[in-house]
């Protein structure tokens, strides 16, 4: 077996992120991801691992002034390949996901955590925000505070 440790750090600055009832959503953030991957002993990947943490901001400004609300996000996942070296044919599994948006007017605004299985079950709690019409307001509140 053959182990190969990963790491990459993204950044942007306000970028589109979402479109909601009150407007483009624009994030800047530092994502920092590290990861392992594994090699059979022909060198083909059979599986992979890897986290990743995302702090960042929301703002209706393409230019990131006026309110805003921080981002978070901590996620791991495995891909484990049904055949090694082909990525077509691999599982994912999301587990101890978390997405938290807060502002300090507003506290937490929404908190999704869950764990994904390969199968499509989903276990936890789990929003889409630019679906949700709650917390698309709510977001939009704290956004024009």
């Amino acid at each position: 077996m053959i182990i190969c440790q990963t790491s990459l750090v993204d950044q942007g600055v306000n970028q589109p992120e979402l479109g909601l009832p009150c407007g483009t959503v624009y994030i800047t953030f530092t994502d920092v991801r590290s990861g392992i991957r594994f090699y059979n002993s022909e060198g083909l990947l059979v599986k992979r691992f890897a986290t990743q943490d995302v702090e960042g901001t929301w703002s209706l400004s393409p230019t990131g002034e006026g309110p805003t609300v921080d981002v978070r996000v901590h996620a791991n996942w495995w891909i484990v390949l049904a055949v090694p070296g082909d990525e077509s044919t691999g599982a994912l599994t999301q587990h101890g996901n978390q997405f938290t948006a807060s502002s300090p007017g507003s506290g937490v605004i929404v908190h999704i955590a869950g764990l994904d299985l390969p199968e499509g079950d989903h276990r936890g709690v789990f929003r889409v925000v630019e679906a949700d019409p709650q917390v698309a307001a709510d977001v939009c509140a704290a956004l024009t505070a």
